[in-house]
């Protein structure tokens, strides 16, 4: 059997990570759910994204509103000084490495 994209079935449950007989596990157990009684849904109100948490490394969290140019003048920043960190590792790396060649007698 294959799908309307050309793959068979298998490939798909392969690309989504399921097994087959998980499926049809899933599959039987849902179809002996009795639908004669009232729906089960619930009324949903979605609220209005007001700010987006940016978690850092450390655990502290950052609320930015969601202003489209705030958000990237925020994450701009925080990159800016990951990348700045790890230029500052990696030079504190080369002038620990250039210091222990000269300690030990090496030129680099």
């Amino acid at each position: 059997m294959a799908c309307q994209f050309g793959l068979s079935v298998a490939e798909v449950f392969d690309a989504i990570g399921v097994s087959a007989s998980s499926f049809c596990c899933w599959r039987t157990k849902l179809s002996q759910v009795p639908t004669d009684g009232p729906a089960a849904f619930v009324p949903v109100t979605l609220m209005p994204l007001t700010a987006v948490e940016v978690e850092l490394l450390f655990g502290a969290v950052v609320h930015v509103p969601c202003e489209e140019d705030l958000i990237h003048q925020v994450t701009g920043i925080l990159l800016q000084r990951a990348v700045d960190s790890i230029n500052l590792i990696d030079t504190s790396n080369t002038l620990l490495n250039l210091q222990i060649g000269l300690s030990d007698g090496h030129a680099g």
